[in-house]
């Protein structure tokens, strides 16, 4: 197994996510596309995209998202697991056809609710209390699933066969 994750600023690293990994003993390796401007994620099985401060539509400013869209895409089509957090949320739903968008500024703790179990939410409870960091929001892709929702913003996480991405940010 072998995870990489796509970091966008040196702010937003995986943190529970790399804690986890470690105690797993999983490897697992960052591209920080904030210094390299391209993304290559090499044999990965599994896949992590970050937020960011850039928009999911600033593609000409930030040409990776380009690269990362297509990794995307390709992933999903090949089963691979992908996680998106934030920006990495629209970033999935961007690669699936959906716009994304600027909408109202959400920064601090928020509470969000479960709209139904699924596998990947049947061990987490209702209502969470997490942490909001965006001005911009999707819409949901076809035949994506969504598990949570917010009162500001309504697609706060959602599942599409194996990828997930959550609106707001783990810590």
């Amino acid at each position: 197994m072998k995870v990489v994750a796509i970091q966008h600023t040196p702010t937003e690293p995986m943190g529970y996510i790399e804690q986890i990994l470690e105690e797993k003993d999983i490897d697992f390796d960052y591209i920080r596309v904030y210094e390299t401007n391209e993304v290559k994620i090499g044999s990965a099985t599994h896949l992590v995209i970050m937020g960011g401060p850039m928009g999911v539509y600033e593609e000409e400013e930030y040409g990776f998202l380009v690269q990362e869209k297509e990794i995307v895409r390709s992933a999903i089509k090949s089963k691979k697991p992908v996680l998106g957090i934030c920006l990495g949320a629209q970033i999935i739903a961007n690669a699936l056809g959906c716009d994304v968008y600027p909408y109202k500024r959400e920064l601090g703790w928020f509470e969000v609710s479960k709209l139904e179990e699924d596998y990947v939410t049947s061990d987490l409870p209702k209502d969470l209390r997490v942490f909001q960091w965006h001005n911009d929001t999707f819409d949901l892709p076809k035949g994506a699933k969504l598990l949570y929702t917010g009162d500001v913003v309504k697609n706060q996480a959602f599942r599409f066969e194996r990828a997930i991405g959550l609106q707001f940010h783990l810590r």
